[in-house]
């Protein structure tokens, strides 16, 4: 926690009007701070101000007078703010404003269902948008409706992080109907949504058009070893790196079944086995997975 005001902020935008990285998080800006920006920075392209307590007039000065100015803007960091369904509906009613936006990040915004609605209206906008972090929020089966609805306005995104947004296996369905607009994705993050067997084979259609994941982390669900099995039958993961699968109720013919399917990545490096039930995996299995040489995390075999 910094201890920057909002005089600090006019200060530093008058010194330096030319700025075009500012990062400003974890600060206590708060609405004020956030309109101290209005008018300024005309060259801006990455603002990060996570973490400063800003809420729904902070972001309709953000939206309403800031971003007319900050047309060259590609980064936009708003995690950890009290956004809120009424600040995200500012937001995405300017998106027009900043069409270069590659990288949103509004994770734990307090977001819900109806603003990924107003995303998804939004998106049309960003046809350059290559990150999209909504970790924490309940976006819900509702909501994972709309938003499966933006893939399809963009092409270029590799990073969607969905981590703890209440999706639930009816939720994760959604998504799997624009499963060709993700071919480019190369990190997805589904952890912490309460997935089963249902939802990983309703979303078994986006893990195979994965060709460019490196990264996926299904981590603290509850998929099983029926689960696994289809995750890891996908087919075309070529550049997987990193695979997540802690928390989920995998026995040892779960994790035998990843063990020998990771032979065909020829890339992975890591890869999480750890609170499952297979706490006491075979040596044989564990000897597989060293053969490998993979950065390996399991429960060790008592």
């Amino acid at each position: 926690m910094n201890s920057l005001n909002v005089e600090s902020v006019r200060l530093l935008t008058q010194c330096w009007p030319h700025l075009t990285y500012v990062d400003l998080s974890h600060n206590s800006l708060g609405c004020e701070g956030a309109a101290a920006l209005a008018g300024r920075l005309c060259q801006l392209q990455h603002l990060a101000l996570a973490d400063n307590g800003i809420e729904l007039d902070g972001m309709r000065a953000l939206a309403g007078k800031c971003f007319r100015h900050w047309h060259r803007l590609q980064h936009l960091n708003l995690s950890g703010n009290h956004v809120g369904s009424y600040g995200a509906l500012a937001l995405f009613q300017a998106a027009m404003l900043v069409p270069q936006l590659q990288f949103l990040s509004l994770s734990d915004c307090k977001l819900e269902h109806v603003s990924m609605c107003y995303l998804s209206v939004a998106a049309g906008y960003w046809h350059h948008l290559r990150h999209l972090d909504l970790c924490l929020n309940h976006v819900g089966s509702v909501g994972a409706t709309a938003l499966a609805s933006a893939f399809r306005s963009w092409p270029r995104l590799q990073l969607l992080a969905l981590k703890s947004t209440q999706l639930g296996d009816q939720g994760v369905a959604a998504p799997s109907a624009s499963a060709e607009h993700l071919k480019q994705l190369t990190y997805l993050d589904m952890s912490h949504n309460d997935l089963s067997l249902v939802g990983v084979g309703d979303f078994a259609s986006v893990l195979r058009c994965g060709e460019h994941l490196q990264h996926l982390d299904l981590s603290h669900n509850g998929i099983g070893d029926d689960g696994v099995d289809v995750v890891v039958s996908a087919q075309g993961w070529r550049q997987l790196h990193v695979l997540d699968l802690p928390d989920n109720n995998i026995d040892k013919v779960g994790a035998l079944a990843v063990a020998n399917a990771a032979r065909g990545w020829r890339q992975l490096q890591f890869l999480d086995l750890r609170h499952n039930k297979a706490h006491s995996l075979p040596r044989q299995l564990m000897f597989r997975l060293l053969a490998l040489r993979l950065c390996c995390h399991c429960d060790p075999s008592k």
